[in-house]
């Protein structure tokens, strides 16, 4: 698994943004659940998140619950 093949995507699923973010699943969740990190419903049994949204996160200075 490459991360420079990852940043050329527009959606990621959970497995490509953890690596990208550095975290775990349960910590992408619980980002997402506190609505910090925002999701795509991709159907209704995926999800995915946005490059412009991960962008968003990194830059942000909201990441204190890590």
């Amino acid at each position: 698994y490459r991360r420079e093949n990852c940043m050329k995507r527009l959606v990621y699923n959970s497995k490509e943004t953890c690596e990208l973010l550095g975290i775990s699943k349960s910590t992408l969740l619980r980002i997402t659940a506190t609505k910090k990190l925002n999701k795509i419903k991709l159907s209704d049994k995926r999800i995915g998140w946005s490059h412009q949204e991960l962008l968003r996160f990194i830059g942000s200075n909201d990441k204190q619950l890590f």
